[in-house]
């Protein structure tokens, strides 16, 4: 998956001793602080194909690294909420938040952990609904 991330023109990941990772993570903390849940939630879908991969890539990398180099885990959720945040929503936008809440979590940060894990449940609520919504629009 690495090779994959190298193809694609992606940074190599850094991990939690990383000072760049802390100040992007810092910085990052700052915009998620001045956002509300509903404009995250309101955000446009993101419909392009080589995103929402990249994204999923992501995703399943997280799973992997979380047993693998957990270390690098924290660098993987950052760049899947700031391509959330950047690029819109996907199918794996609530798992960004919830790595990256767990992320804060781990490193001290507990209620920014908590504030992303509540915003998590949410976002999952909200999709399930447009998903219901959907089919029963295409129903009719």
């Amino acid at each position: 998956m690495l090779g994959i991330l190298a193809k694609l023109e992606e940074a190599t990941l850094r991990d939690m001793g990383d000072s760049t990772l802390i100040t992007d993570m810092d910085v990052m903390n700052v915009r998620l602080q001045q956002l509300t849940d509903d404009c995250i939630c309101n955000m446009q879908e993101n419909q392009m194909r080589k995103s929402i991969a990249l994204n999923k890539l992501y995703s399943d990398l997280a799973h992997i690294l979380y047993f693998v180099n957990p270390a690098l885990v924290a660098d993987v959720s950052l760049r899947m909420v700031q391509f959330t945040l950047s690029k819109g929503i996907t199918p794996t936008a609530p798992l960004a938040f919830a790595c990256y809440g767990l992320t804060l979590a781990l490193m001290g940060n507990i209620c920014k952990g908590c504030r992303l894990g509540k915003f998590v449940v949410r976002l999952c609520i909200m999709l399930i609904f447009c998903v219901i919504l959907h089919y029963l629009l295409n129903l009719l």
